[in-house]
């Protein structure tokens, strides 16, 4: 069974983190996010997760928390940074129905 901290909402947004170029994150909340990629990274890595928010790029700081085979579940350093709660602002209205659409 799951147990999650906070609700996930659903996006598809490319983001990218140390090296790596490909990834997309799929789901984002206040407490972390699943991002689609070749997950190299082990439980308890630091990355950051970096992504366009409103025209400017953002990098947010997270640990690996979980790694499956398609990709892994990160956890936020600290609770709702400003970052995400920019993001997570559009995608409840705009983002959202767009990415219903696709």
């Amino acid at each position: 069974m799951e147990h999650r901290w906070r609700k996930r909402v659903a996006v598809k947004m490319p983001v990218g983190f140390n090296i790596r170029s490909h990834a997309v994150m799929r789901n984002v909340s206040a407490s972390g996010a699943f991002i689609e990629t070749v997950p190299l990274d082990r439980i308890f890595s630091l990355l950051h997760v970096t992504f366009m928010v409103g025209g400017s790029m953002r990098s947010v700081p997270a640990y690996v928390v979980r790694v499956c085979g398609d990709g892994m579940g990160v956890e936020w350093c600290t609770f709702a940074p400003q970052a995400i709660r920019a993001l997570l602002t559009p995608v409840k209205s705009v983002q959202r129905r767009a990415y219903e659409n696709a």
